[in-house]
């Protein structure tokens, strides 16, 4: 169906931000406590930093995924829906991207971090809505 096509692909594009920032945060940990123990920075400056650096990265996919799965699922081409969808598709996204950070800054090891998002996201995927039980 329509609606499961959109929600398919919603959801993985989505779910495809949060696992892949496990890995690049992971990367980056070594790096973020040896600058803390330095005293470069305040650790709200690269909070707020890793924020920020996300946002066109975002917004580029998102534009991207819009222009072509828009049109493969033949919505409605009005400017108001099109941008209401990109708006919905950029929350969820930052969403699982930002529960996929919390997620790897909480976990010791990336490996581990890696497990917990993919255990997390399967269990919303499963609770998100859509596989809802006929009454």
């Amino acid at each position: 169906s329509l609606n499961g096509c959109i929600f398919a692909g919603v959801f993985f594009i989505a779910a495809i931000n949060g696992i892949t920032t496990v890995g690049v945060l992971g990367e980056a940990q070594v790096v973020y406590y040896k600058e803390i123990a330095a005293g470069m920075y305040h650790p709200f400056a690269y909070l707020w930093g890793l924020t920020i650096v996300e946002f066109p990265w975002m917004l580029f996919l998102m534009l991207v995924h819009t222009g072509i799965f828009y049109n493969i699922c033949q919505l409605d081409p009005s400017a108001g829906e099109v941008m209401r969808y990109i708006l919905n598709m950029f929350l969820f996204s930052t969403t699982l991207l930002y529960w996929g950070q919390m997620i790897s800054a909480l976990v010791p090891t990336t490996k581990q971090a890696s497990l917990a998002v993919g255990a997390s996201v399967g269990i919303l995927n499963l609770y998100a809505g859509f596989f809802m039980p006929e009454s």
